[in-house]
């Protein structure tokens, strides 16, 4: 019987049983399913589906796949939508070429891979950066890490932040900031069209606080007396004291390593790495912050940093041990920051110089030769003004009530 005889009595009885007992031959041969599609079977053994078409008057072939991991039913469905793209000009295989390149492009630019490049890019302090990726792999990524960022939606977003917001408002507030950064980096990089998260600034429930509010002058004393009577391992209190006898921020003193203490000089100087505007920061040290350093380096001297992680000394403390030791003393709805602005508020009241607070302070001084005149002149002053600052602190300790006007006290 003559081949073209054979494969038309073969298509009469065509299904996924005959096609899986065709046997091999000498030579490759064909079993045509219909519409130009057929199945070639190799001499090897391989069964591969090819389409034939033709486009702009000239014959082609398209590769579906092999048999049996395409079955006879799929292989017809790709026929049909290779069918309708010749139909629109475009040539099957050019096509998924296109879409392989296209799927890798979007692994490669997946929300996670993006937010990871971003990541990078930042200048934060270690610390800072830590806190932050830590929050992308546990609240963001295990929802729309795998996803192109193109695809990512206001809706995805959302369902993250409502899902957060239940147990953590104030962290749902910073995820959604992180989700919007990485969304306005894919933007400029040509990797998204939009930013989803913008759409939802008003989708979460707004939440007074008063954490960074300075404390009154009625809370002030009652503050550094039970500080000094806080019982437990005293490297929290010390953490606690040494903001307030410097006013640093509580990711510079726990990050702190005893190599920026000099206790020769009074000075601990905070490199431009661990510095939120990533400038070296001079502060000087009051002669009772000094002595509270040699007391904590008889406890932690050994160590890397001034207030070491307990559970991994190689790291620093976390800042929720302040947070948690401030609500234990009885100031809920106070927080270290806040400590910040105490001390800024009551150098005011007591008539030091603005420059001189915004400079201890690390405030960011946009004149730039304003700042190598701070640099090079203020440190002194500084030092005299803290130094005031600590004992003023010692006087309300001590059981004094009132802020003393710096005139007050020069008399």
């Amino acid at each position: 019987m003559p081949p073209s005889t054979q494969l038309e009595v073969t298509r009469k009885r065509i299904n996924d049983a005959a096609l899986r007992a065709a046997k091999p031959r000498e030579k490759p041969y064909r079993i045509a399913v219909g519409g130009g599609l057929y199945l070639e079977v190799m001499p090897s053994g391989s069964k591969l589906w090819r389409w034939k078409y033709r486009m702009a008057g000239k014959e082609n072939r398209f590769a579906i796949g092999a048999y049996p991991d395409v079955l006879l039913k799929q292989a017809r469905d790709e026929r049909n939508e290779a069918l309708n793209l010749v139909k629109a000009g475009i040539h099957p295989a050019h096509h998924k070429r296109l879409e392989k390149i296209r799927k890798k492009t979007e692994h490669a630019n997946s929300f996670e891979a993006v937010a990871r490049e971003w990541l990078a890019k930042q200048e934060w302090a270690k610390s800072t950066h830590t806190i932050r990726e830590r929050a992308l792999e546990q609240n963001v990524f295990p929802a729309i890490g795998a996803l192109p960022i193109r695809q990512v939606t206001p809706a995805h977003v959302l369902d993250i932040l409502k899902r957060l917001e239940k147990r953590a408002p104030e962290m749902a507030k910073i995820t959604r900031q992180l989700i919007s950064a990485v969304c306005r980096f894919a933007v400029s990089t040509l990797r998204a069209d939009a930013d989803p998260a913008e759409p939802l600034r008003g989708a979460l429930k707004p939440r007074k606080t008063e954490h960074n509010r300075p404390l009154t002058a009625e809370e002030l004393p009652k503050f550094v007396r039970a500080l000094d009577a806080m019982p437990g391992y005293p490297t929290t209190r010390y953490a606690l004291q040494l903001m307030l006898l410097t006013l640093a921020r509580s990711g510079e003193v726990l990050g702190a390593q005893w190599s920026e203490i000099d206790l020769e000089q009074a000075v601990w100087i905070v490199p431009a790495e661990r510095m939120k505007k990533r400038e070296k920061h001079d502060i000087p040290l009051p002669t009772q912050a000094v002595d509270l350093l040699r007391r904590l380096h008889a406890l932690t001297g050994h160590r890397e940093h001034l207030f070491p992680n307990r559970d991994d000394a190689t790291r620093h403390a976390s800042r929720s041990v302040l947070r948690s030791a401030i609500y234990g003393l009885g100031f809920k709805g106070f927080s270290p920051h806040g400590i910040r602005s105490t001390g800024s508020t009551r150098l005011n009241e007591m008539g030091y110089r603005a420059d001189l607070i915004e400079k201890q302070l690390a405030h960011e001084q946009r004149n730039q030769s304003r700042r190598a005149y701070d640099r090079s002149t203020l440190i002194e002053e500084r030092r005299q003004m803290m130094s005031g600052w600590a004992s003023y602190l010692d006087l309300l300790a001590a059981g004094s009530e009132k802020v003393v006007p710096l005139r007050q006290q020069a008399a």
